[in-house]
């Protein structure tokens, strides 16, 4: 009779600690789970499920005002062609510098935005015409969609284009890019993907304001890593894989771990 009392408090205390560790473990499979579902809300559930395109790794491309010197510089792979309009947009990076051509062979504005905080909105660089000139301007959106509304960047020095190369060519605009890719705007780093949006308009060159009324397409951006596979990252993406399995493998792991946890506490209190 003596020895009953240590006993069902060392019971009390084993139920206690497993449903503690079961609990922890919980909370950290919730929060394992909560960026891939929660991070942005409505915005980031667009771009989740949008194509992905290549920005190609490149130790020492060079850029000159005429594009990347060379053909073919720019690898196929990081190209992304909007086959209705024929606008096009070619990707390239050196780990500093993110080097872009950007094409519009109709009579109409064409931008690039990149997001690396989707809750703090998404920076651009627009091509159109100011006062009969071909400019490429770096402008601020506060919500990622085809009806965002441009703004000058708060908080942008203008360092986001390096260098700029913009004319009209044939009817439509052109523009050949150097932009940094940690800016205020945006900060971008290899092997991760980022939102993306190419917006244009086929029959106003006019310096935009907002890209509603205008073509917007969503996309996802993958910046190569230096010792990446081009092969095998493009048959990844092919096969649709995405870090959101990764994380449910985690939780259900972790989900795994906390019911073995309950189950031998128990075995041991029998």
């Amino acid at each position: 009779m003596g020895a009953k009392p240590p006993k069902v408090r060392t019971m009390f205390e084993s139920r206690t600690r497993a449903l503690a560790a079961a609990m922890l473990l919980a909370v950290l499979a919730g929060a394992l789970l909560a960026p891939s579902a929660q991070a942005h809300g409505e915005e980031s559930a667009v771009f989740e499920m949008a194509p992905v395109v290549f920005l190609p790794y490149a130790k020492a491309p060079v850029l000159t005002f005429e594009g990347l010197a060379g053909s073919g510089a720019y690898p196929p792979f990081g190209m992304w062609t909007d086959s209705d309009s024929g606008v096009s947009v070619e990707f390239l990076h050196d780990n500093a510098s993110l080097y872009v051509s950007l094409r519009n062979p109709n009579p109409g504005w064409i931008a690039l935005g990149l997001s690396s905080d989707l809750d703090q909105g998404m920076g651009f660089v627009v091509v159109g015409m100011v006062n009969g000139t071909v400019v490429a301007e770096e402008r601020w959106a506060a919500n990622a969609s085809d009806e965002a509304v441009f703004t000058a960047p708060a908080n942008s020095t203008g360092t986001a284009v390096q260098a700029a190369n913009s004319s009209q060519v044939s009817g439509g605009l052109s523009a050949d890019l150097r932009l940094a890719l940690d800016t205020s705007l945006w900060s971008l780093e290899p092997g991760a993907l980022y939102p993306t949006l190419v917006a244009y308009n086929t029959t106003s060159e006019s310096f935009p304001s907002t890209i509603a009324g205008s073509e917007a397409h969503v996309l996802r951006s993958y910046v190569f890593r230096a010792d990446d596979s081009p092969a095998e990252i493009q048959r990844l993406f092919a096969e649709d894989i995405s870090p959101l399995p990764g994380f449910v493998a985690i939780g259900t792991i972790t989900a795994g771990v906390a019911a073995i946890t309950v189950t031998f506490a128990r075995r041991r209190e029998r």
